[in-house]
């Protein structure tokens, strides 16, 4: 496929908010896959010196699964609004908000959340970094 084809296939993807909503479906499956194996094993099990299992290790990387979804769906409302994501072939994000920061990207679409829900959101985004890495920035 030429270049400028696979550009405007990219680009009416990306400012596709169902192709976003599809996408937070399939994030918000893999955290429940994820949530339903840590609740299986019972971490008051383990005694000192035993290996931990893998049940044990999801937790950040189930958050930041969530976190993701909740940011692709931000972001489909992001385009409901009649806004762009991408143009010319590249990624342009949403603007006055950094990706990742649900806080900032709930800001610029124009929802209203409490304070409660605001935190859950910076708690959330905080979790997105910790999956990826334990050094959080």
């Amino acid at each position: 496929m030429p270049d400028t084809e696979q550009i405007r296939h990219f680009d009416k993807t990306g400012n596709t908010s169902a192709a976003w909503i599809s996408t937070a479906d399939s994030l918000l499956t893999a955290a429940r896959v994820l949530k339903t194996c840590r609740d299986r094993f019972d971490p008051t099990r383990l005694k000192v010196g035993d290996t931990i299992p893998d049940e044990c290790v999801v937790l950040f990387p189930e958050l930041m699964l969530r976190g993701f979804a909740v940011e692709c769906l931000l972001k489909a409302l992001w385009l409901k609004l009649g806004n762009k994501l991408v143009g010319a072939g590249k990624y342009l994000g949403v603007k006055d908000a950094a990706d990742h920061n649900l806080v900032q990207l709930l800001d610029a679409v124009g929802l209203c959340l409490g304070g409660r829900e605001r935190e859950v959101l910076k708690r959330l985004s905080m979790g997105v970094a910790l999956g990826r890495t334990k050094i959080t920035i």
